[in-house]
């Protein structure tokens, strides 16, 4: 079992193991992401906040979409961070 639970794009559940990453990277790069099922082993596992890291907010209105009511931020920048930072705080 893993210490850091991880939930991967090529199957949209959760790894059970370490030795599984790899090969699901390689696979993740040539496979169909299944982003839809991704958010909601996350939320059936408990998450309620999402943080977009980089550009844009893309990916935070496709969660939006699905996780309706869960804490969605963004970080981009410095001054993101911050704000993104306080609010974790709050």
């Amino acid at each position: 079992k893993m210490n850091i639970p991880v939930v991967t794009n090529m199957t949209g559940n959760e790894i059970e193991n370490s030795e599984e990453v790899i090969s699901l990277l390689i696979k993740q790069v040539m496979s169909p992401v299944r982003w839809e099922q991704t958010i909601k082993t996350m939320i059936n596992n408990g998450v309620d906040t999402f943080i977009e890291i980089g550009p844009g907010k893309t990916l935070s209105g496709f969660v939006k979409r699905i996780a309706r009511g869960s804490v969605i931020l963004n970080v981009e920048n410095l001054e993101s961070l911050e704000k993104t930072m306080d609010k974790l705080k709050g």
